[in-house]
């Protein structure tokens, strides 16, 4: 498994989140995380819902579980989801914290840890509807990295927040309504898959 594709979304994220897994095929190779603000407790019933919607298989992540190829992995609300490399594997880390972070889960902790990295993970992030600005530096440094970054559209968004700090900040290549959103990411996977 050697792509991350990231996403994180607030306000309006449950239904934009629906949409992009709806339409958003499994490749090989390919992992899912997803950070959406919300308390813990609601998390896996999103999981469940886009677990049976989609072609992923979609379940909240666990402390020390694998990232598997074919996985989507959202953070469980009231934690801290971070990637971490052991060995050839990646997995994931899911502790309750005490930090600074206004958002447990937070996008920009999410997308910083997969920052960190070894260069043979490709890194893909997405930034949905929401308020407020989490997501826009970790966008930024994916972005740096030579990641492929997008932010849903003012034209879609439920809040357009933290789509318009990751498009203002220059943390987003581009800039789609949701719907669009999908077939930029199966183009950039399979043109960053055919290198």
């Amino acid at each position: 498994m050697h792509t991350l594709i990231l996403v994180g979304a607030s306000t309006g994220g449950p239904k934009a989140l629906t949409e992009l897994f709806a339409h958003l095929p499994c490749f090989p190779g390919v992992a899912c995380c997803v950070v959406q603000h919300m308390p813990a407790g609601f998390t896996y019933n999103l999981a469940k819902r886009l677990n049976d919607l989609s072609a992923w298989r979609v379940a909240e992540g666990v402390d020390g579980g694998v990232i598997e190829a074919g996985g989507a992995y959202v953070a469980p609300g009231g934690c801290q989801m971070r990637i971490e490399e052991s060995g050839a594997a990646l997995r994931m880390s899911v502790q309750r914290e005490v930090s600074g972070h206004l958002h447990q889960p937070s996008v920009d902790v999410l997308f910083a840890s997969a920052v960190a990295l070894s260069d043979k993970v490709r890194l893909f992030g997405v930034i949905l509807t929401g308020m407020g600005r989490d997501g826009a530096v970790g966008l930024k440094a994916i972005r740096e990295r030579g990641g492929f970054t997008v932010a849903e559209g003012p034209e879609t968004a439920t809040i357009y927040g933290m789509p318009r700090a990751a498009w203002e900040s220059g943390a987003a290549a581009v800039r789609l309504p949701l719907h669009e959103i999908p077939a930029c990411l199966i183009e950039q996977v399979h043109f960053a898959n055919g290198r």
